[in-house]
């Protein structure tokens, strides 16, 4: 399909953006006469008083603007970002994102990525197991992972912290103050793992008064959900805590007929979150975070990818999935009216194992093991200028990192029926084992400066290197036999280094106080690796990925900021894409490199149009499509191909009223165009929506909500892939309905 219709429809939302916002003052008033001005969203959390760090440079950075504007205090739609490692309005920002502010998570029932991805233009996130956390398949702007051996494509931080373990995000997100999700390349100031964007989480700071939140909600197929925090302070304006853990689990939508299983694909999930924050001076911010969670699923499910009746199965092994990661975190903070210094150390530790009926059939043919653990040491440390109104602010900083990822016991098991079957002489474990580790090296800057008042030029630059290192031993592990046959040569040392400069140009220009133009052009990297299953030596390096990302916006804001809408188009040139090669298994793979060409647009639009009355609205649309991309084994050219795990578009669009009375309601549509799971295109999703209600009655600080999801049950698929010859899929979760008790006191 061409995309002059797209220009033209770009063309028409900017004209859409821009006439309202340059109506005369007069003829808002008039147009608004009776509105009440609504509350200001900045505000993470109406009970905190004071956020360490961060979460305190937000507090201040409201202030400052409202300093800087006074006419825009009252009525104002503000949201304030750290996008840039600095608390910014979000309409002020040269970067497409989305916001999610604490209200919007409650409100809309988010826990996890993927619900925050059907709230994004462009973000894409589908968990293979429906809800479950065994691989997750992402992308922003068409750019996403392929699997654990490679770097994500999206950089994802809690607090600060990068999680750094491929599609594994085996946690809940609970107790959120706010999400931030940036597109495009983002790699000057995050660097390693950000060419498609970043999603920072921020959760929410310990509060000066004694605080306890709870959340209990049950649904059908015995759906149990519990989510708790308490806050505290020890010391007054000296030392506070936040603890908070949430309980999620739920029996499964499938049924194992062969087995004679009733529910099948059973899910839990635990984990808890504990915060203490130390403030011994005005200058001095301490704050200590230690995270731990486990995950006990049932297997990925697959089934027949044009199966009838997908929630219905016929497996001879229901398998497992099992996980647990503990992350900790120092973050010190130190403040003068000249400078600001920040020092961020994380380790996090990940561990999952897997068994799964690999041919999805009643047949004992195949059975896949994997054993993952992974440790993560990262340091930051940044100094920059004060939060001031003066024409010229600037950043520098350092970063380093250490991954050791480790296999044990990864491979296919093969049956006796099944060696005969493939013409394999003995049955038995095709086994990998090897390390991986990886080091990261990065120095980085960024400065703004305003030569006039209403332009503004940022210029950023990071040098990032890499060292990938490689051991492996593949064997053959012969069944009720002592015999162990090597299936390829020992890699033992083996290393890729790389190293890439990273800049970023944006221009940004107030048209008037309601409208910001940008321009931007930036650029984005992945490091090079290892191929850890390549059994030839010319796969077993795969290059650096880099792309140069240009993007022009517009942000705007009316109605005395009850209505924004912001406006981005972009193109990507990516060079060396790293294209994945799935294998037999569907799961061993090798990573070569191709090009890809890629442009889009995105739309987002927040309107309070009456008191209680709130409106959001997105869209995205993206073209990814394959450039010089070549299967070396097969010979078959992907040129012209989409990307896969790209959706060609997305939306979201939501109406929520709360009522002074205390009634509450909430519709969503949400839906994604058609997409390819596969390079060669012939595994296709098409064009899905959603549809999701709330409806409940609060009073004082408890409220009480029913809530559908997916209430026409939709069905599409969430992962697929060709293994052994088959064409499989999983699927999303089916219609849903469930009750929701919050309380805050």
């Amino acid at each position: 399909m061409g995309t002059h219709w797209l220009y033209r429809w770009c063309w028409g939302l900017v004209i859409l953006v821009i006439a309202p916002a340059t109506w005369t003052e007069t003829g808002l008033a008039q147009i608004d006469e009776a509105a009440v001005p609504i509350q200001d969203v900045s505000q993470v959390s109406d009970d905190v008083d004071t956020f360490e760090d961060d979460n305190a440079d937000l507090e201040s950075s409201e202030e400052e603007l409202s300093e800087e504007d006074p006419e825009r205090d009252e009525g104002i739609l503000r949201i304030v970002v750290t996008a840039e490692k600095r608390p910014d309005d979000l309409q002020n920002v040269p970067v497409s994102l989305t916001v999610l502010t604490e209200d919007d998570l409650e409100d809309s029932q988010i826990r996890t990525f993927q619900e925050i991805a059907r709230n994004t233009p462009n973000f894409y996130f589908n968990p293979v197991n429906s809800a479950g956390s065994y691989f997750s398949f992402y992308s922003i702007r068409g750019i996403g992972n392929t699997n654990f051996v490679n770097r994500d494509a999206i950089g994802f931080y809690v607090d600060d912290i990068p999680y750094d373990y491929g599609g594994f995000l085996d946690f809940d997100l609970t107790d959120l103050a706010q999400v931030e999700v940036l597109r495009g390349p983002q790699n000057t100031l995050y660097g390693r793992s950000s060419a498609a964007g970043v999603v920072n989480v921020t959760t929410r700071p310990p509060s000066e008064d004694f605080e306890v939140r709870a959340i209990a909600g049950y649904g059908n197929e015995n759906t149990r959900d519990v989510q708790l925090s308490v806050s505290d302070t020890l010391i007054p304006d000296k030392l506070a805590f936040r603890l908070s853990g949430s309980y999620s689990a739920h029996d499964g939508f499938y049924e194992n007929t062969f087995l004679d299983d009733g529910s099948v694909g059973e899910e839990s999930s635990l984990s808890g979150r504990a915060r203490v924050v130390w403030t011994p001076s005005p200058e001095w911010d301490i704050s200590l975070t230690a995270m731990a969670s486990g995950d006990d699923d049932g297997a990925p499910i697959f089934v027949p990818f044009d199966s009838s009746s997908p929630f219905t199965i016929d497996h001879d092994f229901d398998g497992f999935y099992e996980s647990n990661s503990n992350t900790q975190s120092l973050r010190i903070v130190y403040k003068t009216p000249q400078v600001e210094a920040t020092s961020i150390t994380s380790r996090r530790y990940s561990f999952q194992d897997s068994q799964l009926d690999a041919d999805a059939t009643s047949l004992d043919l195949l059975r896949r093991l994997a054993a993952f653990d992974a440790t993560v040491w990262s340091q930051e440390v940044r100094v920059q200028s004060p939060t001031t109104e003066g024409p010229f602010d600037w950043l520098l900083g350092g970063y380093y990192e250490s991954n050791q990822f480790d296999a044990e016991g990864t491979g296919l098991v093969l049956s006796q029926f099944a060696a005969t079957q493939f013409g394999l002489p003995l049955a038995g474990f095709n086994r990998t084992d090897y390390e991986l580790d990886r080091e990261t090296y990065a120095v980085f800057g960024q400065a703004k400066y305003q030569p006039i008042e209403p332009l503004t030029v940022t210029a950023g630059l990071r040098y990032e290197a890499a060292t990938s290192r490689l051991n492996r031993q593949s064997t053959f592990e012969v069944t009720d036999s002592p015999l162990v046959i090597p299936t390829a040569p020992p890699l033992d040392g083996n290393n890729q280094n790389d190293g890439e400069l990273l800049p970023r140009l944006a221009v940004d220009y107030r048209i008037n106080p309601n409208m910001l133009a940008y321009a931007s052009v930036t650029r984005g990297y992945r490091p090079g690796g290892l191929n850890p299953t390549a059994d030839q030596t010319g796969l077993l390096e795969y290059e650096e990925e880099t792309s140069w990302n240009y993007e022009l916006g517009l942000k705007t804001s009316w109605l005395d900021n009850r209505l924004t809408a912001n406006l981005a188009l972009f193109t990507n040139q990516v060079s060396d894409y790293q294209l994945l090669l799935r294998g037999f298994d569907a799961v061993s793979s090798d990573i070569i490199n191709a090009d890809a060409q890629i442009s889009g647009v995105e739309f987002e639009l927040r309107a309070t149009p009456l008191d209680g009355l709130d409106l959001t609205a997105g869209f995205g649309y993206v073209d990814a499509r394959f450039d010089n991309a070549t299967n070396p084994f097969t010979n078959k050219n992907f040129d012209g191909n989409r990307l896969p795990y790209a959706p060609n578009y997305n939306y979201n669009l939501a109406a929520q009223y709360r009522s002074p009375e205390g009634f509450f309601s909430r519709l969503e549509f949400q839906g994604y165009g058609s997409s390819f799971f596969d390079d060669a295109n012939r595994l296709k999703q098409d064009a899905f929506g959603l549809v999701n209600a709330q409806l409940g009655y609060e009073r004082d600080n408890t409220g009480i909500y029913v809530f559908a999801n997916n209430i026409f049950d939709s069905r599409y698929i969430t992962a697929a892939l060709t293994s052994a010859g088959q064409d499989l899929a999983s699927f999303g979760d089916p219609f849903t309905l469930g009750v929701q008790v919050r309380s805050r006191f």
